[in-house]
């Protein structure tokens, strides 16, 4: 009420410690979390279930031993936490039958000592980690187990995540720096009043903005995942704080986290619950999520999607996988963009893979952040006539060692050009006997915009240069359009990006709609907004390929150029074709027919 002095001074105030997370509140906030899910969720594996290959078993305190299953049946807790360089308990080809006999206390780090205290605290027999349950030197057992990393965590009764452990030294249990101001008093009429206040804590941000990924290494690493969305329930152990994720709640002890990405990745629900697309938008969440995150291994891009990927083959039956890519949505999957191009952020000065992990038209070949187009297919404008991938390991839907997509539509020749002495990529892509070009930058003030695969070393020669008498072409793909109802965009940029011109117009459209169109476009941005807040956006998709083997048609993919239109008129957002009228794609006319192979 105002008027009223603040009361906090009126009552005693004693400060107290939080302590830190391995105290008895938080594990009990914690045991509250599992026994609601279960009791109260439908997010699975509650019980007993078909065991990893291997599990530690922690039941006896005199004896901490790695067993080998027989793929039994029991119930067990999997660890995830970053190696960080610091990895000092592995289990080898050399090690493999001493842990079998028992592994000594003092032998794991914090970090495994901290998760066996929590598993036995649950009252669960067996603990996975990663380190100790799969033959580190074995690849043909990485093969295996990583093809059954989806099964791993998707039947574990709880994952403990060291969220904020840059290593297994570091531990699951943290000191916390925030004191709790404890206010006591009555009020007039008698009654008990007790309050208490700490310093806000921080949270991670789901889509990664403004997130000091210092905090919480573990979410940065893109291996986690794929472990973080099998799982039925995680338990992140934080530098403040413990949070809670299943697959219906998000929560934290002081209760202030809004969302760390798992409710809106439902890779649990059956291919119905999906709906129209369904399926292929979830994949392409899934790998733009993926993407943002960071790799330890360059070489397991593939390998650290592996577990997701056989999870979406169940969804999707007669879908071959392909190095990242879908058979039954491939001609929507190889028209991904690098957004790094146009940010100019670090990851996009990337230079190439030290190593060759995957072919060219895959997302999986750079790294950086990559992007799916969204909206309805207007027009595809190539055919796929093959297209596979050669798994390099047992493992189907890891590592390849191979791949090729064949296709067949208008090539048209390019050139590709640029500043060198600019700090910044600069790069033009021009179409030859036209005057269109395509540049790189910003995409809201630009209606023709090349994304490279690698904005600074498009040919990987080390430099931002050309190869002297290298052939480019592009390959017209796609045109889509979206329809959007939350149009922010000013009057001064709807008209960089929508021609007024109505020269290309048929000349039966009778003169009254062409001045309703100019009347249309003249209003104020105000009075536009008032009238219609409904956009159409359409996109044109035209590959950039460079030929590396004339004789065999074979290209390499290069990035991808976009044409975009955008109106708000109501004719263009009922009949999107019509922008394309009255600004012609520049594949309209010209090129040649052909076949290609991609590689």
């Amino acid at each position: 009420m105002i008027g009223v002095p603040c009361p906090w001074q009126l009552f005693p105030s004693t400060p107290t410690s939080r302590k830190d997370t391995a105290r008895l509140g938080s594990f009990e906030w914690a045991l509250t979390c599992i026994k609601t899910c279960i009791s109260t969720h439908g997010c699975g594996s509650t019980g007993e279930n078909g065991l990893p290959t291997r599990v530690i078993d922690i039941s006896n305190s005199g004896s901490i031993r790695l067993v080998e299953t027989n793929l039994g049946i029991g119930k067990y807790v999997c660890l995830s936490h970053c190696w960080g360089g610091y990895q000092p308990l592995r289990t080898t080809q050399e090690t493999l039958q001493s842990h079998l006999k028992a592994i000594p206390w003092t032998g794991f780090p914090k970090t495994y000592q901290d998760a066996i205290v929590f598993t036995r605290f649950l009252g669960v027999k067996y603990l996975w980690i990663d380190s100790l349950c799969i033959i580190q030197d074995d690849l043909d057992d990485w093969a295996r187990e990583s093809a059954s990393m989806c099964g791993v965590y998707e039947r574990s009764y709880l994952v403990l995540a060291a969220t904020s452990a840059p290593n297994a030294a570091y531990g699951l249990f943290t000191q916390r720096n925030q004191g709790v101001l404890h206010m006591a008093g009555e009020t007039t009429s008698g009654l008990p009043i007790s309050v208490k206040a700490w310093t806000e804590f921080t949270h991670p941000d789901a889509r990664g903005h403004d997130t000091d990924w210092a905090r919480w290494p573990l979410l940065r690493r893109a291996r986690v995942l794929q472990e973080r969305l099998l799982a039925p329930r995680v338990l992140h152990f934080a530098s403040e704080e413990l949070f809670w994720e299943c697959r219906e709640q998000e929560t934290c002890e002081c209760g202030g986290l809004r969302s760390l990405g798992k409710m809106s990745q439902k890779h649990n629900q059956a291919p119905e619950c999906f709906g129209d697309n369904g399926i292929v938008s979830q994949w392409h969440s899934t790998v733009q999520q993926f993407t943002l995150l960071q790799m330890s291994v360059a070489a397991d891009k593939l390998p650290a999607l592996s577990g997701l990927a056989n999870h979406m083959a169940k969804l999707r039956p007669g879908s071959t996988y392909l190095a990242g890519l879908w058979s039954d949505s491939l001609w929507r999957d190889v028209l991904w963009l690098n957004s790094d191009a146009l940010t100019l952020e670090l990851e996009a000065r990337e230079s190439h893979p030290a190593a060759w992990r995957a072919p060219s038209w895959s997302w999986a070949a750079i790294d950086s952040k990559v992007v799916f187009p969204e909206g309805h297919l207007e027009q595809q404008y190539f055919t796929i006539d093959d297209a596979q991938s050669r798994p390099a390991t047992s493992d189907s839907m890891g590592r390849v060692e191979g791949g090729s997509i064949t296709i067949t539509g208008r090539l048209f020749p390019a050139k590709l050009s640029t500043n060198a002495s600019s700090l910044d990529p600069n790069w033009t892509l021009s179409i030859d006997n036209t005057d269109y070009v395509f540049s790189d930058g910003f995409e809201y003030d630009r209606r023709n915009v090349i994304y490279l695969d690698y904005p600074f070393d498009p040919f990987g020669l080390g430099e931002k240069s050309v190869p002297l008498f290298q052939k480019l072409y592009c390959i017209r793909m796609a045109r889509m359009h979206a329809k959007s109802h939350d149009w922010k965009h000013t009057m001064k940029d709807l008209y960089q990006l929508e021609e007024t011109s109505t020269e290309d117009e048929t000349e039966d459209e009778t003169e009254d709609e062409t001045e309703d169109e100019t009347e249309d476009e003249t209003e104020s941005g105000v009075e536009a907004e008032n009238r219609k807040d409904e956009m159409v956006e359409g996109d044109e998709y035209a590959l950039v390929v460079c030929c590396l083997n004339e004789q065999k048609r074979e290209y390499k993919r290069l990035g991808m150029a976009v044409q975009i239109r955008k109106s708000f008129l109501s004719d263009n957002v009922v009949n999107p074709s019509r922008m394309w009228r009255r600004k012609p794609s520049v594949f309209e006319e010209g090129g040649f027919q052909e076949t290609v192979t991609l590689v």
